[in-house]
């Protein structure tokens, strides 16, 4: 079997990647704002899908005050860079991290129908410590802030 070049096979990787909907990795010099599903990420979702479905929950005072509200699959982990992009400014404009060493680059965030998003970050904090997930509208007006 013929050995091909680095660079080809490299280019393949790169293309197929391309083709599933994945981004080049970060270690070639292109990030994302978007943390993607992992652990964290699913517990995130799972978390949230469990609030929503709670049945002490009142929906329709959470939508008349403007709280974005769905349930189950209609909560979504966002892997749309731009959108992660303008989460991060607004967790950062939130957490009055804007300009300073510890702002955010990076988020995850969970789409919520289509009446807003929650954001996280886990370099918000120390691994196994509290984080704060900021509840935003979908033109990204903070709504609610919960953790430590």
């Amino acid at each position: 079997m013929p050995m091909l070049r680095p660079s080809v096979t490299l280019s393949a990787l790169l293309l197929l990647g391309a083709a599933l909907g994945c981004g080049p990795p970060a270690a070639l010099g292109h990030s994302s704002a978007c943390l993607t599903a992992d652990a964290r990420g699913s517990t995130l979702i799972g978390k949230l899908r469990a609030l929503y479905s709670d049945p002490r929950i009142d929906s329709l005072r959470w939508k008349a005050a403007g709280f974005p509200f769905a349930t189950d699959t209609a909560i979504r982990l966002v892997t749309n860079n731009r959108t992660c992009t303008s989460a991060v400014k607004a967790f950062n404009q939130a957490s009055q991290r804007i300009n300073t060493p510890g702002a955010v680059t990076q988020v995850y965030v969970a789409r919520v129908g289509s009446t807003g998003y929650v954001a996280m970050s886990p370099q918000e904090t120390g691994p196994g410590e509290w984080y704060t997930e900021f509840w935003f509208t979908p033109k990204w007006v903070l709504k609610q802030q919960m953790g430590a």
